[in-house]
């Protein structure tokens, strides 16, 4: 971990936003004198490169490329553009000599009800606008009516809440003194704490919570109210202090409320009844969790922040007996004040950062140290559970080594070919939110129990070895050794399914099916498969399992029996022409014999 401490005489740091693609945050203050930040975030190092005096209080801010929105006590959002090239050194000074940091646009949001002006003696409500942010880039046609006519794909849309209202603009519209707000959304008869929108296509969805303690999301595609799920009203937490959606799976979100010590999580696709998984945040824990964030890098990584100074990360485990996920602790840190909780967790990359009430600054890099012993295992890969840590360290070339350096059983090549293995990420049109009750203070039909199964199988799932989209292709490129490793993975997968199709062919005949279809369509449907093995390495498929997967086809099919084998006959005479010494046995060209006598039968 790196600290820094601001020079922010006041102490009351608010707000913390990062930039997506250059080492720069930008931190706000409450402060009416210098109260906005500047700091480069390198690995080891925090660096502050240039401080501002903005001309009212900060209370959020949010960036997207060389824009950075403010959220202010005066019921306004500033746009700022941000020179960041300059900020880090990058620009040419004697070029350039505007302002680093200026002001393009305000935006005067709307609340609930008028808070100009209150007749004496009543509730003055807050003029605060508590939460910024930037959408995520469109997925092309979302449907419905979002984003509307006359917004491009690309428009720099965001939000800002404003008591229990959340205001989405496009930043184009302080142009030519419009001030016109694309959505207005009113969420709840308290202030909104924090609002956030789904980072995953197609970017429709935006999670709040705030005061009545009610976590509702929106979605902009829906006519009329945008409101589209929420939790029960009898459920009983606390405030909602900050929302965070999962940057891996669609459907999975975080909360935690501003006066408990544990975290819950929430399956979308199931009724808000109650939480999926109430996580604790672990012994030593002596204050509220105000604030969360998920990793970018592993699935089943979330880190929070407490009122105590503390920053913990916490491993999610989905237990084998079907009861609710857990968490265990991984790493945890502490602010040196004795005052000042932590206001802001964020993540990028591999790294972590807090903000304490107080002005300090902390960068918390989490190594492939601190992830010893806090990977899923498999009993199926018991032997192999030092391969397991290495992929969840990010170690993939250690990991593809330690394939190589080792043979191992059919049930652990399974475990392998899942641990390395990028998985798909789930697709809008692959889950859908439940039905509103017609009365939004009725208990939400369901239960939770269908909620703490799916989420404890999707956790094993997508919390075993690689997270989804993850560039596996782009490593074995870069690195023979993966590329190695990931070659002989397929190839033992692909032996062991073609022996059990050719087993299961031998004991039940010709009315055996999978996947609903007959098995010797299985076996053509895996030609391209059988063949590239063919050319990579033989040894997974020798030529009596190969002669045996051909004669189950030829019966049901002569043509697509005989392709197959004349191309499994191709694949040996190209390895027998390529190779500049003799092949062993099982690979030269005469091991085809019985494969050979099998074709020539038919004709």
């Amino acid at each position: 971990s790196t600290s820094l401490a601001l020079p922010d005489d006041s102490r009351f740091t608010t707000c913390l936003a990062l930039s997506d693609d250059q080492p720069l945050a930008a931190v706000g203050s409450g402060s009416h004198e210098t109260n906005m930040f500047f700091v480069q975030t390198l690995d080891d190092q925090l660096d502050v490169k240039a401080s501002f005096a903005s001309k009212f209080p900060i209370y959020a801010l949010a960036f997207k490329a060389n824009l950075l929105m403010a959220g202010t006590d005066r019921n306004t959002s500033v746009l700022y553009h941000v020179d960041r090239a300059r900020l880090l050194g990058f620009g040419d000074d004697a070029s350039d000599d505007g302002p680093l940091v200026r002001c393009v646009g305000t935006y005067k949001n709307k609340s609930a009800r008028s808070i100009d002006v209150a007749a004496p003696g009543s509730h003055v409500a807050t003029r605060r606008v508590a939460c910024v942010e930037f959408a995520p880039p469109f997925a092309g046609s979302t449907g419905g009516t979002w984003p509307p006519s006359g917004v491009a794909q690309t428009a720099d849309v965001f939000l800002a809440c404003l008591g229990g209202v959340v205001n989405i603009w496009d930043a184009a519209a302080s142009s030519g003194g419009q001030q016109h707000a694309l959505r207005v959304e009113k969420v709840s008869a308290q202030p909104v704490a924090r609002a956030t929108w789904s980072p995953l296509a197609p970017a429709t969805l935006v999670a709040a919570g705030g005061g009545d303690g009610v976590v509702s999301v929106l979605d902009l595609r829906r006519r009329g109210k945008a409101l589209a799920w929420r939790t029960a009203g009898s459920w009983g937490g606390d405030a909602v202090a900050d929302v965070a959606w999962s940057p891996h799976v669609p459907y999975w979100l975080a909360t935690t409320g501003s006066d408990g010590d544990s975290v819950s999580l929430w399956d979308l696709r199931y009724a808000g009844s109650a939480p999926a998984a109430t996580l604790a945040t672990g012994a030593g824990c002596t204050g509220a969790v105000r604030s969360l964030a998920w990793s970018a890098t592993h699935v089943d990584l979330l880190a929070t922040g407490a009122s105590d100074r503390s920053w913990r990360l916490h491993a999610l485990r989905a237990p084998a007996d079907g009861a609710a996920v857990g968490a265990s602790v991984v790493g945890v840190r502490r602010a040196a004040d004795d005052v000042g909780g932590v206001v802001a967790v964020r993540a990028k990359g591999s790294t972590f950062f807090s903000l304490s009430a107080c002005g300090d600054l902390y960068a918390h890099r989490v190594t492939s140290a601190a992830l010893v012993g806090a990977a899923a295992h498999r009993p199926a890969a018991a032997e192999l559970a030092h391969v397991e840590e290495a992929v969840y360290a990010r170690d993939i070339r250690g990991a593809a080594e330690a394939v190589l350096a080792q043979q191992a059983d059919a049930d652990a090549v399974r475990a392998l070919c899942d641990l390395f293995k990028a998985k798909p990420r789930p697709q809008p049109s692959s889950w859908t939110l439940p039905p509103l009750p017609q009365n939004t203070d009725e208990q939400p039909q369901g239960g939770d129990v269908p909620a703490v199964a799916a989420l404890a199988a999707d956790l094993a799932y997508y919390g075993y070895g690689l997270p989804p989209d993850f560039p596996l292709e782009a490593t074995a490129a870069r690195v023979p050794a993966v590329w190695q490793a990931l070659e002989r993975l397929n190839g033992a997968s692909l032996r062991s399914r073609l022996e059990a199709l050719v087993a299961q062919a031998e004991q039940a005949g010709d009315a055996a099916t999978v996947d609903g279809r007959p098995l010797w369509r299985a076996v053509v449907d895996r030609q391209a498969q059988i063949v590239q093995s063919v050319r990579g390495d033989t040894a997974p498929l020798d030529a009596r399992l190969l002669r045996s997967a051909v004669k189950l086809v030829l019966p049901h099919d002569c043509i697509a029996g005989l392709t197959l084998g004349l191309a499994v006959c191709d694949a040996f005479l190209a390895n027998h022409n390529a190779s500049p010494v003799p092949l062993p046995a099982e690979r030269a060209c005469t091991a085809l014999d019985g494969l050979v006598h099998v074709l020539l039968f038919p004709t």
